[in-house]
């Protein structure tokens, strides 16, 4: 269990690394990873009047934990924007959910919500 959870780990680490390097440069400094609130661990936070929490998942089965996170996550912080990543695709079940929590899936909309800023 060690290993795989070890693997699990660097895969994630893999995937907030690759979402930081696609952000535009004006946003990178604003970007802190690992934060603490009272319910866990936040993937990456990027610091904007409106934040952003993004909590990444390695496969679509974790989808169902990341939406609970980040719905605990956003009591933490005025108003956030919510996205879960995900390196595989998220199934159309879980999206419809997420919608209904105002939860984004982050490689289908990042470059929409992005360019509003």
């Amino acid at each position: 269990m060690g290993r795989k959870r070890h693997g699990y780990e660097r895969e994630e680490s893999r995937i907030v690394k690759e979402i930081i390097d696609t952000l535009p440069g004006r946003l990178k400094p604003k970007v802190i990873t690992e934060v603490n609130t009272l319910y866990g661990r936040i993937d990456i936070v990027i610091n904007l009047p409106r934040p952003i929490l993004v909590e990444v998942k390695v496969s679509h089965n974790n989808i169902k934990q990341a939406l609970g996170q980040l719905l605990f996550y956003a009591t933490c912080f005025s108003d956030p924007e919510l996205f879960i990543c995900c390196k595989e695709k998220i199934p159309e079940q879980y999206l419809s959910i997420m919608d209904k929590h105002g939860i984004h899936d982050w490689r289908t909309h990042r470059n929409a919500y992005l360019n509003t800023l």
